[in-house]
């Protein structure tokens, strides 16, 4: 990543969030003499202490710049372990009970996430925010609600507003968390003040203590409106689809009626975690959607005849659909519909061709 521009409000080095996970939290406490606990410590993480190392690390971390490479080995042998041990039990939610293999009770996926954030902090201190978009990724990935904040900040910095967006929405717990409020940092970031104002409100209204300050006094007295993000595409000849860009998923509609079998469900309120497996898959459901919001928007068209009406789209994402072409016909008198799938658009077409003709036929 290259450094970020002068991008306004919450920042990833700056937020800190109102909760912590109590690894983290034990493993960051502040020591009265931290090279005594450390030389105590030690013993306990050669013999393979996940926490002892975190502990060690998380004690060197507050000893200044000077440690952090130290406390980032510490903590970096202690992912690898962890994530050795979770491959090889194949079960991310083992609490295991023999000390020597060092879980300290605590499973393993909440454990590698803790560790994952950990150097997340350390990399952001060093100023390598290549470096912590990786290791925050990991921590969302292993389920880390904390990481999501502090990884949408840094994708914020570097203008990925959309990558931002989905990382809060997918923490959102309860109108007073940070991530409502820090969506409500976002959208002001933007500029869209009307959305801006919709998430402050919320959050300050539920008592979350920095909103209060920035609620934009946009809206009438009342009940605070529920956001929505929508971007609508027209296609003519009756059609039409609606892309929600807040919580996912596209409607597609003739005249005002939704169709419900031409209707996309896509999740951007929430990303699928997968801990058994070590590759992260944080931005998957985000990518889903960014492809078939654009199939509907450059390779979805429709034509018509005196007597039938045609919606046809192209599915470049298949996630939701087995077809590559699905056509929806809508006969005009009876308002019957029905669909079809197709391995090509000149498929699709030709179709179209043999059951009405059509009188405006774009260019396949």
């Amino acid at each position: 990543m290259t450094e970020p521009g002068a991008i306004g409000g919450e920042t990833a080095r700056t937020f800190h969030p109102s909760t912590m996970s109590s690894l983290v939290a034990n493993a960051s406490l502040e020591s009265g003499d931290p090279e005594r606990e450390i030389a105590s410590l030690r013993d306990q993480a050669d013999r393979g202490s996940l926490t002892a190392r975190m502990r060690i690390g998380g004690i060197l971390a507050q000893l200044g710049p000077a440690r952090l490479r130290e406390a980032q080995k510490y903590l970096l042998e202690a992912l690898e372990e962890c994530e050795w041990l979770l491959g090889y039990y194949y079960e991310p939610r083992l609490v295991a009970t023999e000390p020597s293999i060092g879980i300290d009770q605590y499973p393993l996926e909440q454990t590698c996430g803790a560790i994952s954030e950990m150097l997340g902090d350390i990399a952001l201190r060093l100023r390598r925010d290549e470096e912590a978009a990786i290791h925050l990724e990991r921590a969302v990935h292993y389920g880390q609600s904390e990481s999501s904040l502090i990884l949408a900040l840094l994708e914020k910095s570097h203008g990925r507003f959309d990558r931002a967006q989905f990382l809060l929405t997918s923490a959102l717990t309860d109108p007073a968390s940070d991530a409502t409020y820090l969506l409500g940092d976002l959208f002001e970031t933007q500029g869209n003040l009307e959305l801006a104002s919709i998430y402050f409100q919320r959050a300050a209204a539920s008592g979350h203590p920095l909103a209060a300050a920035r609620t934009i006094p946009l809206q009438s007295e009342g009940p605070v409106r529920r956001p929505s993000l929508t971007e609508t595409v027209s296609y003519g000849h009756g059609w039409s689809a609606e892309i929600d860009h807040l919580d996912g998923g596209v409607g597609v509609y003739w005249g005002d009626d939704l169709i419900d079998d031409l209707t996309v469900i896509t999740h951007l309120s929430g990303f699928e975690i997968y801990p058994d497996s070590t590759t992260p898959h944080v931005y998957e459901e985000l990518e889903t959607h960014r492809s078939i919001a654009e199939d509907h928007r450059a390779r979805t068209f429709a034509v018509s005849s005196a007597a039938k009406s045609a919606f046809v789209r192209t599915n470049t994402s298949t996630t939701y659909t087995d077809s590559r072409v699905d056509v929806g016909i809508i006969d005009r008198r009876s308002e019957d519909f029905e669909i079809h799938g197709f391995e090509t658009v000149r498929h699709a077409m030709e179709f179209l061709r043999i059951i009405a003709p059509l009188s405006d036929n774009p260019a396949v």
